[in-house]
């Protein structure tokens, strides 16, 4: 069985901006670090570790319980919405197609209503957001259930089991995949936020070139009343997406 990573696209901005975004949460940090005593310090990344450790064992109810909820919520609800308004809207036409482009003849203009078709059925953002196609459906679930959805969703091993339902390798080779490890960088307090820098070893490689690499991850924490929360932040700190293919041997593939 071979795993490869293999950049998939660009997401919007250039690596310039988030090199500038780390250097000035560096340049923040000996003021953060005057602000705050290492007691904080400690509570923080305590927090973080304790979170990450749920994460690692794929504990999805526990590390659920170190998340603040409630942006999460909000911006359920907002991808419920948009859901539905996509479904209120009809689909494009061939006669409507070819208005746009009188030269286009009827049959590109049916293969192209065809294709747009098929995409919009196989592509569903809530599915790839919270694992949960149906906007009633996710609508009716608790947020603490769609929390832990959310954060399964979001692990690098979804990822992996997505790709080997593609590549059609038995899936109790997974179960032999030891857990990701995780390896704590380091934590800045600022004010009311705090930033936990890590690393996890099922992670892409940290170096792709001479020119590109990707950051640490980094995991945002906001300061509670008695405690501090894990905020549901994806993590913008890698600059490129990537795609998973798994080769897996004739003699290891489902029939």
């Amino acid at each position: 069985m071979t795993i490869q990573w293999t950049p998939a696209r660009r997401r919007h901005g250039r690596l310039n901006a988030l090199v500038c975004g780390l250097a000035l949460l560096v340049c923040k940090t000996g003021t953060a670090r005057s602000q705050a005593s290492q007691t904080e310090i400690a509570a923080a990344q305590a927090m973080g570790t304790a979170f990450l450790k749920a994460v690692q064992a794929a504990d999805w109810k526990a590390a659920a319980g170190f998340l603040d909820i409630v942006p999460l919520d909000h911006y359920r609800l907002s991808r419920i919405d948009a859901a539905r308004r996509r479904h209120r809207v009809l689909p494009i036409t061939v006669e409507q197609l070819m208005k746009v482009d009188s030269q286009m003849p009827r049959a590109v203009a049916e293969y192209q209503v065809q294709q747009m078709k098929e995409h919009s059925q196989d592509f569903n953002f809530l599915e790839l957001e919270f694992g949960i196609a149906d906007p009633d459906s996710l609508a009716a679930m608790p947020a603490s259930v769609v929390a832990q959805h959310w954060l399964e969703v979001h692990d690098r091993r979804w990822d992996m089991r997505t790709a080997y339902k593609r590549s059609r390798c038995p899936m109790s080779l997974l179960d032999s995949l030891p857990p990701p490890q995780f390896r704590i960088l380091g934590t800045i307090v600022n004010g009311d936020i705090a930033y936990l820098l890590y690393e996890r070893d099922d992670d892409p490689p940290p170096v792709l070139d001479e020119v590109r690499s990707v950051a640490p991850n980094i995991l945002f924490l906001r300061r509670g009343l008695d405690s501090w929360w894990v905020l549901p932040r994806q993590n913008v700190s890698v600059n490129m997406t990537y795609a998973i293919s798994i080769e897996c041997p004739s003699a290891l593939k489902r029939k």
